[in-house]
């Protein structure tokens, strides 16, 4: 996470020599260093500094920071760039509550706060273009794959062009395919039935 926060500002700073032998050590407490984690979540918790809002429709807001969204996405600097509004608010009215918290815990080094959530983060991931955490549910989704939800999952791997989950799906679809529910087959888009078909081992 602080090596995502550094190398966005590094992407925007002027551009100095790669070696300042004039710069001392840093002055932060290693002890600070070494408990980034703890030390993300107690920014998150704090509204003091906050200048971003997440809205639901039913009026619930969760605060957040351009610093650290914009570090994640380009999605969010477009926002920011072309917003006047200080904080500033993003209307999230097609996802649940539970679902923008743990996309925002998530982004603020609470990695297991998207645990059981990852089909509903990843849709919020998606729309905000967030690829770290697009990363995390596709992982997830290649861990999980099985006869049960591999029809859902291979929509989901050809619709972003997730080679590795396609191949773990077509494998599935192959050598399980006695287990996989006949109803949930034959709704599969005809692209992905093809290369089932013709799927090489």
């Amino acid at each position: 996470m602080i090596q995502l926060i550094t190398d966005f500002y590094v992407s925007v700073a002027p551009q100095e020599s790669a070696i300042d032998d004039s710069r001392p050590e840093s002055v932060i407490p290693s002890q600070i260093l070494s408990n980034e984690t703890t030390l993300l979540h107690k920014i998150r918790s704090n509204n003091r500094y906050a200048d971003v809002y997440f809205l639901t429709s039913n009026g619930e807001k969760f605060s957040a920071h351009r610093n650290i969204l914009a570090a994640y996405s380009d999605i969010f600097v477009q926002i920011f760039d072309e917003s006047s509004e200080n904080p500033v608010e993003i209307h999230v009215n097609d996802f649940a509550v539970d679902t923008i918290q743990s996309a925002l815990d998530f982004l603020y080094d609470k990695t297991d706060s998207i645990n059981e959530k990852e089909k509903e983060v990843f849709k919020f991931a998606v729309k905000f273009g967030i690829q770290h955490l697009i990363d995390a549910c596709v992982s997830f989704f290649k861990d999980s794959v099985n006869p049960t939800n591999v029809c859902e999952f291979i929509q989901i791997a050809y619709s972003n062009n997730f080679n590795e989950l396609k191949q773990k799906c077509l494998q599935i679809l192959v050598q399980k395919k006695e287990e996989i529910d006949p109803t949930k087959m034959a709704k599969l888009p005809s692209n992905i039935l093809f290369d089932a078909f013709f799927f090489k081992m």
